[in-house]
């Protein structure tokens, strides 16, 4: 960049020197090297520009990527949510039967004591 500022304002400084010279050999020479190097800076700025455009491809396909992978992730945790929330369900569900179980074997114990009690 500093030499694309250095050319243009050699050039300025030379399109001065080419409206006060009065001989056409050095204006001749002079454009024709103002030329040039307007030339190169026009190739230069087309490269980095170029440039840029591929490393913000690069980053916008490394994006797509973590995202895919962020998205594959929050996937598979959601899945693996759904199992562990099954999983308890199932869990308590078993845990709510033995409580069921063991108070009516309690209850048929006091009904039998009671019974006995009776007798």
């Amino acid at each position: 960049m500093a030499g694309v500022l250095a050319g243009a304002a050699l050039g300025a400084t030379i399109a001065m020197i080419l409206t006060t010279d009065k001989e056409s050999r050095f204006k001749e020479k002079a454009a024709d090297w103002l030329c040039d190097v307007f030339s190169g800076t026009k190739e230069k700025l087309s490269a980095v520009a170029n440039n840029m455009r591929n490393k913000m491809d690069d980053t916008g396909e490394k994006v797509r990527e973590k995202v895919t992978q962020v998205s594959d992730k929050m996937t598979q945790a959601k899945e693996n949510m759904k199992d562990k929330i099954h999983e308890v369900g199932d869990k308590m569900m078993q845990a709510k039967e033995n409580v069921k179980d063991k108070l009516d074997d309690a209850a048929d114990k006091a009904q039998d004591k009671m019974n006995n009690m009776r007798g």
